[in-house]
């Protein structure tokens, strides 16, 4: 018995409602006063021709019609756990949704609004045989956003919604047709899988500028679909594969023993579950056996039998909407093919179907106690599997099994207990906070089973199921899908869900060339779609108020919340508190944030959404308001932390304006982190507060805008950013700063916009910039602000240098790092360091260039910044090589790769691992060097990056010559000319001297030398003093063969002065060993011996083994004569 929480009389434990005072006693606990934005669907019912068939009735006896009426809509509406908002004197509104949410609300109104039409049959046919009269209900649904709350105050206020969702579905009532149903598209989209509609005339609503779609829910579908995915959009099974080869396995081997065989699949809701079981349905479907899947629904977990029931329709073939006469025939059928009486059996199936009452002969059944129906019923339900199993091994899928009724679990344990040497296998999938009810199915099958935990997608795996549902072209930009992998925390069923809000609100597209971001993404993404929030939504419901107050304010606070500021809200202790959020955290609401203050955070992200979109915006600014006043008075965050959240408590509060400096801090921040899409958001939010809150923020105005023109500059929006500071400029106009204040701000604002002309290419303008802000310094100025002064004098240098004058250039970088101080800006005197690197390298100076590279190493190092690490290393792996230290070389290419691929961005990758095979094919390492260069060839075409295939495909070409397979040569040579216009004069001069070679080799001299001498005369032309030695070894080669000897000697000898002259001991041994050569061949010993000798030692001191066993051969088999 239980006690009615309104009156207070002892109510039995079966009982829904108080037979003394009519409270419903059984509400989940999670309803109370406060006011809510929720989604729900709302249902409006109203009785038709209720005045003409009340003509033949007194007034009592309407009533008594219009009651009983009332009391089987009502049931109908209780059965599918909805809520009677009201009784409307010949109708009634109804709601699902609110106050508790049910993942499937809408899906429970349509069902709801079927079988009220079904449930008034009786009724509509005694009252025309009884009085000859006729009446219909129509109904209209709507799912959408409402208003939900008390309304009316303590005494005499009522629970019920208000909004735009609760019109339109009074409106689709009136608009229905008497005897049906009408539902908006919103509903329709919701459960258009799952039940058969007629589409509808578009409805004309007042207030609506175009007409709306309505459909007519006919019945249930005959071959129901899934509510999960994107329709038209499919992607394989990512992610998944070791868990779907060992279920198939398992399961498998029931053909090979004939034995039983269970699964075990849990996760947490939308991680895969069911997808994983399709997959292994298609994996089965070559064996010999058969599956048969039922999935388990939230509104029927209180129906006796309703698993085992869709259990035996599947196996028999039936479905739902099957006559009578049908359903009579396969049954039958069925038991007699497997050889089963059907008197003994059939009442028994129909019992557990739910159809008994509907046969005469099953009325045996009623004179039953409950344990003896319960067997028989079992005993029937087993039999009828293991007929099945006679022909061939059967498989049963039990789907969302933590919804399966009780009735249905004790009739799965039974089969389980009884049935270990048949050939069944069973499938079990739920979810993992519910593990324990398969424990108590599987006690005693360890032997059989085989048990699958899903958890969330890794980022790759996420960004794969992404790729392969947009069938996203590789290279795509992966901001986006990185934002919506991490809001869904790794979740296939929520990646899903958001990427079909964002198609359907029009934040994808799908363009000529595929797949289209809108420029309101950012903001669609803020929204979680209907789906999930009734997913998270339907547990939050379920708590006590005190732990939905909980998790609102957590919501609130939007990360890692402290326990402090927590109980501080609370106005309790930690230990209330903590108990509170231990509850939480074993409900899996919640998890525990190790760090140096304790503290907890929400599951996910989507789930901090929901639950935050249940507060009306009066009372979320409240309670912003709290919480931003509680961190001020807490040391809950380290400095930087606090601003951030400061910036956001304020800017949502009642209180914006007191945001702005939180807000500047905060940005400041991101800056600092290298987060400038984040920087950018933050200053622009704190503009806005400045816009409407002017009042003493002049200084913050012009800091807010020079922060957003740098951030605008990181991100390559160089006109914006010019354009918000030159507004930078003429704020400073205004006046209203202090003298200091006002110089340092515009030597920011100049110095900035400098740096943005430099990258759009107008020199000139930057450069003007630059030499107005150092004339406003003025003498003392450079004394108190050397660090501005500092980061001038390093955006002119860089100017110079790109301009070639690299004599200024270098005077300036020189003079703005001889006057740094320790407390000099790291990545402008890193920035300076690469200039004076530059220059050098220019000027042919290496090892003056690799220091200055070395020195940006050490500051990059040292504030942890990878990405200039990985620079640094990889100029320094070129720089190292040209000089022959290749060890070093190695090392620093290595250490390249390994950053970068840590980084993850794939063209760096490729272009280092190119770099790798050069060196290693140098070494002579040819197997790696060419293992290097193919999957560096594989990673820049997967994502499209020419350059970086150039430099594999030319790596490869080396290595083709080097083997002699001119065939393979040959097709390098044709992918390298595919991409020659997308490549510098460098890499063509290389591909054509390549290719002069592979000609020569091949027979064509003549073709060969026209070619390599095309490919001296542009690397002359522009310079580039080290393909113009590449280019004269080619060229002698060829004259070797074509026996111009003194031609060939001329070339060879320019080759190693050149290479002599610029320190390229690489080129000098390689041009000396041609060279000695030459001369072994025309006899000359003394000058090979020489040459060969000199090469031999520049060889060795590289490390290239390859070609240093070449010039060691050629000066052994020149000694050899001599020796004998």
């Amino acid at each position: 018995m239980r006690q009615c929480p309104s009156c207070g009389e002892n109510i039995p434990d079966d009982h829904r409602y108080c037979g003394y005072c009519g409270v419903r006693i059984d509400a989940p606990i999670g309803a109370d006063s406060s006011s809510e934005q929720r989604e729900a669907t709302v249902m409006f019912v109203d009785v038709t021709n209720f005045t003409a068939a009340s003509h033949s009735m007194d007034s009592e006896q309407v009533f008594t019609w219009m009651d009983e009426t009332m009391r089987l809509l009502a049931t109908v509406v209780d059965h599918y756990d909805g809520t009677i908002d009201k009784f409307t004197g010949d109708g009634l509104m109804a709601l699902f949704g609110v106050p508790i949410a049910h993942e499937d609300d809408p899906e429970r109104a349509v069902r709801a609004a079927l079988e009220m039409q079904q449930a008034l049959a009786p009724l509509r046919a005694r009252l025309a045989k009884e009085r000859g009269a006729s009446f219909q209900v129509r109904i209209g649904l709507n799912s959408g956003p409402l208003v939900a709350g008390m309304i009316g105050g303590e005494r005499h206020g009522e629970y019920t919604v208000l909004g735009d969702s609760v019109n339109l579905a009074s409106r689709l009532e009136k608009a229905a047709e008497p005897g049906t149903v009408l539902v908006s598209a919103s509903t329709y989209a919701r459960t258009a899988p799952l039940f058969s509609f007629q589409p509808m005339p578009p409805l004309s609503v007042k207030g609506v500028s175009e007409p709306l779609q309505t459909y007519r829910p006919l019945g249930p579908a005959a071959q129901p679909g899934s509510l999960r995915g994107i329709a038209g959009l499919h992607a394989p099974l990512i992610g998944r594969a070791t868990d779907l080869d060992q279920l198939r396995s398992h399961i498998g081997a029931i053909c090979d023993d004939r034995r039983r065989r269970v699964a075990l699949i849990s996760g947490e809701a939308g991680v895969g579950k069911s997808r994983l079981v399709v997959e292994l349905r298609h994996r089965l479907a070559d064996l010999p056996m058969r599956c048969i899947q039922a999935t388990c629904r939230s509104h029927t977990r209180y129906t006796p039998l309703w698993l085992a029931g869709e259990v035996l329709r599947e196996l028999i073939g039936v479905g739902p909407a099957d006559p009578p006469a049908v359903r009579d025939e396969r049954q039958i059928a069925f038991l007699q093919r497997h050889k089963l009486s059907p008197a003994d059996i059939l009442p028994y199936l129909r019992h557990a179907m739910g159809e008994a009452e509907l046969y005469p002969e099953t009325t045996h059944l009623a004179a039953l106690d409950p344990s003896m129906l319960q067997l028989q019923t079992q005993t029937a339900f087993r039999l009828a599997l293991l007929a099945e199993t006679r022909t061939e091994p059967l498989i049963l899928i039990c789907d969302d099994l933590h919804w399966a009724d009780e009735p249905s679990r004790d009739l799965l344990r039974y089969v389980m207990d009884t049935t270990r040497d048949a050939p069944l296998g069973m499938v079990f999938i739920l979810r993992a906070s519910e593990i324990d009810l398969a424990r108590s199915l599987i006690a005693n099958v360890e032997s059989m089973l085989c048990e699958v935990h899903l958890s969330a997608l890794s980022e790759t795996e996420g960004l794969a199921l992404i790729d392969e549902l947009l069938q996203r072209p590789p290279g795509s930009d992966s901001i986006l899908a990185t934002q919506i992998v991490e809001r869904a925390t790794g979740n296939p069923f929520y990646i899903e869900e958001i990427i079909r809000m964002l198609i359907e609100q029009g934040g994808l597209t799908l363009g000529a060339s595929g797949w289209e971001i809108a420029p309101h993404v950012g903001d669609l993404l803020g929204s979680v779609p209907p789906n999930l929030r009734d997913l998270i939504l339907a547990r939050f419901d379920r708590l006590p108020a005190d732990l939905r107050l909980t998790l609102q304010r957590m919501a609130a606070i939007g990360r890692a919340a402290p326990l402090r500021l927590l109980a501080r809200l609370d106005g309790g202790t930690d230990q209330l508190t903590g108990e509170r959020l231990h509850e939480l955290e074993d409900r899996s609401f919640v998890t525990h944030v190790a760090r140096a203050e304790p503290g907890y955070a929400l599951q996910n992200a989507l789930a901090q959404d929901a639950v935050y979109e249940t507060m009306l915006r009066r009372d979320r600014r409240q309670l912003h308001t709290l919480i931003a006043e509680a961190v001020v008075a807490e040391s809950c965050w380290e400095p930087d932390e606090r601003s951030d959240v400061l910036a956001h408590q304020y800017a949502e509060s009642a209180t914006p304006q007191l945001a702005i400096p939180y807000q500047i801090e905060a940005a400041d921040h991101a800056e600092r982190r290298f987060a400038s899409a984040t920087a950018a958001q933050l200053y622009r939010q704190a503009i806005i507060l400045i816009e409407q809150y002017p009042a003493g923020h002049g200084e913050h105005a012009v800091r807010a805008r020079i922060g957003l023109g740098r951030a605008l500059k990181y991100l390559g929006s160089f006109a914006e950013a010019a354009d918000v500071l030159e507004e930078a400029r003429e704020r400073l106009l205004v006046g209203g700063l202090s003298h200091d204040t006002w110089r340092a701000s515009s030597v920011a604002v100049l110095g900035e916009l400098a740096d943005v002309r430099t990258r759009e290419g107008q020199l000139d303008t930057a450069a003007d910039a630059i030499q107005t802000g150092i004339a406003l310094l003025g003498a003392d100025g450079l004394r108190s602000m050397l660090a501005a002064w500092q980061m001038l004098m390093e955006r002119l240098a860089w100017i110079r240098f790109r301009e070639g004058q690299l004599d200024q250039a270098r005077e300036i970088a020189d003079a703005a790092v001889e006057a740094a101080g320790p407390s000099a800006d790291p990545i402008t005197m890193a920035n300076l360091f690469r200039v004076l690197a530059g220059v050098y390298y220019q000027q042919d100076h290496l090892a003056e260039a690799a220091n200055y590279v070395e020195r940006s190493l050490t500051i990059y190092r040292g504030i942890g910044y990878t990405p200039g690490i990985a620079t640094a290393l990889d100029n320094l792996g070129s720089l190292y090589y040209t000089q022959g230290k290749w060890p070093a070389a190695l090392a620093s290419l290595e250490e390249t790769l390994h950053l970068r691929d840590e980084i993850g961005y794939v063209p760096g990758q490729a272009l280092t691992l190119a770099n790798l095979g050069q060196l290693r094919m140098a070494v002579g390492d040819h197997v790696q060097a060419a293992a290097d260069l193919e999957r560096s060839w594989r990673m820049s075409a997967q994502v499209g990056e020419e350059l970086a295939v150039i430099h594999a495909t030319i790596g490869l070409i080396h290595l083709d010559l080097i083997s002699g397979n001119l065939v393979a040569a040959r097709a390098h040579l044709n992918e390298a000319h595919a991409h020659i216009n997308a490549v510098g004069e460098d890499e063509a001069i290389q591909i054509f001297w390549l290719q002069a070679l592979v000609q020569a080799r091949s027979g064509d001299l003549v073709g060969g030398y026209a070619q390599a001498t095309e490919a001296l005369s542009l690397a002359q032309k522009t310079g580039l003093q080290d393909q113009e030695t590449e280019c004269l070894l080619a060229i002698s080669e060829i004259e070797v063969l074509q026996g111009k000897a003194i031609a060939a000697e001329q070339h060879l000898r320019t080759a190693v002065a050149s290479s002599r002259e610029r320190g390229d001991f690489y080129q000098l041994g390689l041009g000396l060993l041609a060279l000695g050569q030459l001369y072994i061949d025309h006899g000359i010993a003394k000058d090979a011996h020489a040459v060969l000798s000199e090469a031999v030692s520049h060889l060795e001191q590289l490390g290239a083994r390859f070609d240093l066993a070449r010039a060691r051969a050629s000066l052994a088999n020149l000694e050899t004569p001599a020796s004998s």
